[in-house]
C-alpha cells in the first residue's frame, strides 16, 4: 500500500503506524462486518443483507433506488422435493456469492464476475437436492418503457437458464434453472445502465457470448438496420409457389418490401410449425423455394413463430401431451371423461382461473377490463389530410360507462347480397363465422352458447371497391354500436395499374 507523497513525507515519523493501522481496520469494518452485501460497478449499485433480503438497486447517475419495496422480496429461492423455500444466509467472498438454504440444507455457489457495464451470474457449485433454483429475483419500479432514464435487463446466457421477460427494458430481474436441464452452468448478466445505452451493452454482451446464437439484423440491431424500417403484408397461408409471382406483382405495385408469414389455421401450426401438405406438399422445402424467389425479387419474409404459442392439435399436445409442456396448475378428474363430453368435472375448485387473454392491446366488450392493470391509452387518427400537420390537444379522459343492450338478426350486405344472423345478442356476445356450417354464438366470456343457421347468400368480394354494411334490430335507448371484422380467403386479388 503506498501512501505517502511529497506534503505526507513532512509528518512526523511516529504517526506513520498509527495511519496505516486505523486505514487497515477501515477497510475491514467495510468488507467482514458489514451486514450487507453489495454488487455494483460504473452503473448500479444491487444491495442485500446476509438473509438475503433485497434492500436496494441504485442508479448511481441519478441517486434513485429502482428496487420494488411495497413488500419483502429474497433475492433468491428454489424448490426442493416439491417445498418452495427462500434463501436464509448469504455470503461474498472473492468474487464468490454463497446461497444457503437451511431448511433444505442445500447451499449453492455463484461465481461473480463484474464489469463497468454489466455483472455475471454463474451457478458454479450444488450441495443438496435442488429441482429447481431461483438465483436472481430483483422486482423494480421501472415500468420497462423506452422514456424512463435507466433501464435494467438480465439476458439469459444458455439455453438451460430461464428469463421470464424479454429484453431490453425489464422491470422485474428474474432466473431460475432446472434439475431436468441442468442447474450448474446456469448463467445470466445483469445489466443496468442509462436509457441510451442499454441497446449498445447488449450487442457487447451477445456478441461476445460463445453459447447465445444471435441475429445482427434484429433485437438489439434491428434500429440500426435499413430492413427493420420496412413496410410487410401479411400472409395468413395463401403465399404458395403457385401464387409467389402473384404476391411479388402485389408488393410491387403497393410498395411493399417484406412479408409477414403468420401462421395459424390452414398454413402452419404453432408449436410444432407443421405446413399444410396439401398447399406445400414438399413442407419447408416447398416453402424455402419460395424464399429464394421473394430474395430474388428483392422482398424479405418473416417468420412469425409466436413462440409462446402452442396449437392444441400440435404432437405436443395431441394426442398425448409432450412431458416438456409447462403447467400452472393441475386437477383431479371427479368422473372418467370420454370424447363425447363436452363438460370436465374435476374435484379441485376452478374459481381462480381467469378467462381473460391479454392478446391485443384494445379488444371488444367481451374481455373484463382490470382498470388498475391500465398503463397507456392509444389514440388513432383516421382521413389524415396528404402532406398536411395535424394537431391533437388532449384534455381530461373520461371513459363512458357501458350501457348494456340487446341487437337482434344482424345483417352484413356486400353488394346486393344479404348474410343474415337470426340470432338475439346482448352486450359483450360475439359471432365468429366461418363457413355457412360453421358459424358460433359466444357469450361475454367467451364460453360457446350455440350454433347459428345463417340466412341469405354468402357475399363475394369483387375487385375494386366493395362496400360493406351492417344493420340490425335494435330497440335500445341508445345508439348501439358493434365491432366487425371481415378477413379474406382466396388468391390474392389483381392489381390494375
Amino acid at each position: 500500500m503506498k501512501i505517502m507523497n511529497s506534503k505526507f513525507k513532512d509528518i512526523v515519523p511516529s504517526y506513520l503506524p498509527f495511519i496505516i493501522l486505523l486505514t487497515t481496520v477501515l477497510f475491514s469494518c467495510s468488507s467482514d462486518f458489514s451486514s450487507s452485501i453489495t454488487l455494483e460497478n460504473r452503473y448500479f449499485k444491487y444491495e442485500i443483507d446476509k438473509q438475503g433480503k433485497n434492500l436496494h438497486f441504485i442508479d448511481k447517475v441519478s441517486g434513485k433506488d429502482y428496487l420494488k419495496s411495497d413488500s419483502l422480496t429474497y433475492c433468491a429461492s428454489l424448490i426442493s422435493n416439491g417445498e418452495k423455500m427462500f434463501v436464509t444466509d448469504v455470503s461474498y467472498k472473492r468474487n464468490q456469492l454463497n446461497l444457503g438454504f437451511s431448511k433444505a440444507g442445500v447451499t449453492i455457489g455463484i461465481k461473480v464476475k463484474k464489469t463497468k457495464n454489466h455483472v455475471s451470474f454463474e451457478v458454479e457449485t450444488v450441495k443438496g437436492a435442488v429441482d429447481e433454483l431461483t438465483f436472481i429475483n430483483v422486482p423494480l419500479q421501472l415500468e420497462g418503457m423506452p422514456y424512463e432514464p435507466f433501464a435494467a435487463c438480465i439476458l439469459s446466457m444458455n439455453i438451460f437458464t430461464r428469463v421470464r421477460e424479454l429484453p431490453a427494458l425489464q422491470s422485474h430481474l428474474w432466473a431460475s434453472c432446472y434439475k431436468r436441464f441442468g442447474i450448474i452452468g446456469a448463467k445470466v448478466t445483469m445489466i443496468g445502465v442509462p436509457q441510451k445505452q442499454i441497446l449498445p451493452v447488449i450487442r457487447d454482451v451477445v456478441s461476445h457470448s460463445k453459447d447465445i446464437p444471435y441475429s445482427d439484423k434484429g433485437g438489439a440491431w434491428a434500429m440500426m438496420q435499413k430492413e427493420g424500417y420496412g413496410s410487410y403484408l401479411m400472409n395468413f397461408g395463401t403465399l404458395t409457389e403457385e401464387t409467389v409471382e402473384e404476391w411479388i406483382d402485389m408488393c410491387n405495385s403497393l410498395g411493399f418490401n417484406q412479408i409477414d408469414n403468420h401462421g395459424g389455421g390452414a398454413f402452419f401450426k404453432f408449436g410444432d410449425f407443421e405446413l399444410n401438405k396439401d398447399k406445400w406438399p414438399d413442407g419447408w422445402e416447398s416453402f424455402k423455394r419460395i424464399n429464394d424467389r421473394l430474395h430474388e425479387a428483392g422482398i424479405s419474409s418473416i417468420f412469425h413463430t409466436y413462440a409462446f404459442f402452442i396449437d392444441k392439435n400440435s404432437r405436443y399436445v395431441t394426442p398425448v401431451p409432450s412431458e416438456d409442456l409447462g403447467y400452472f396448475n393441475s386437477f383431479t378428474l371427479a368422473k372418467p371423461l370420454h370424447d363425447s363430453d363436452s363438460v370436465i368435472v374435476v374435484n379441485e375448485s376452478t374459481a381462480n382461473i381467469s378467462t381473460i387473454t391479454g392478446f391485443f392491446v384494445y379488444d371488444s366488450y367481451r374481455h373484463t377490463v382490470q382498470f388498475n392493470n391500465v398503463n397507456k391509452l392509444q389514440l388513432w387518427y383516421n382521413n389524415l389530410p396528404e402532406n398536411k400537420e395535424v394537431s391533437c390537444l388532449i384534455g381530461s379522459i373520461k371513459a363512458l360507462p357501458m350501457v348494456p343492450i340487446t341487437i337482434s338478426n344482424p345483417v352484413i350486405t356486400i353488394g346486393n347480397e344479404k348474410l343474415i344472423f337470426p340470432v338475439k345478442m346482448e352486450s359483450g356476445m360475439y359471432i365468429e363465422y366461418i363457413s355457412k356450417n360453421d358459424c358460433k354464438l359466444y357469450g361475454t366470456k367467451g364460453e360457446f352458447l350455440k350454433d347459428i343457421d345463417i340466412e341469405g347468400s354468402i357475399p363475394t368480394l369483387n375487385h375494386g371497391d366493395n362496400e360493406i354494411r351492417f344493420t340490425c334490430n335494435d330497440k335500445g335507448k341508445v345508439n348501439s354500436r358493434v365491432q366487425i371484422t371481415v378477413i379474406s380467403e382466396g388468391k390474392p386479388l389483381n392489381i390494375i395499374e
